[in-house]
Parts: structure tokens; sequence; C-alpha cells
């Protein structure tokens, strides 16, 4: 995937993010579930949304990135994005 992978949920199958790529779980901010792999290639980003130290949706919390598949591998950027 070369756009932007944004939601809260859970996704079921493999997810890859490709060079370009963002992938920024939760909703401003949330929780997407992965039960299956990511792979965030290079020149890819993870984007997440910090407001605080909640784990739910809205002001006051933080997105966050469950992944449960085996074989995952980052190495893509991280960016932490505040208010």
């Amino acid at each position: 995937m070369a756009g932007t992978l944004r939601g809260i949920g859970t996704l079921g199958g493999a997810v890859t993010i490709s060079n370009g790529g963002r992938l920024a779980p939760g909703d401003s901010p949330g929780t997407l579930t992965v039960a299956a792999p990511v792979v965030m290639s290079a020149g890819s980003t993870l984007a997440l949304d910090i407001d605080g130290t909640g784990t739910g949706s809205g002001a006051g919390n933080y997105s966050r990135l469950l992944v449960s598949g085996a074989n995952s591998s980052f190495t893509g950027r991280r960016h932490p994005a505040g208010p």
C-alpha cells in the first residue's frame, strides 16, 4: 500500500505498507488491531497521535497499533504527533 491506512477496529489479513505509504492507527486517537503480520517497508511511516495517557478515543488519549501476527517487520519511520 502506498497511500494511508488509518482507522480503528480489527484487520484479519496481512498488512504491507510500501515505500511512501503511511500507517496511522486510530481515529485521532484510537486503537487498530491487526491479527496478522504487519510489514512496514523502508520509506514507510507509522504515525501515532499522542494527546495524553489514556487508550480510548478522543482528547487525553494516544493511538495504538496492536499486532498479533508472527514475522512482522518495522523498517520504516516512526512519527509521534501531538496536539
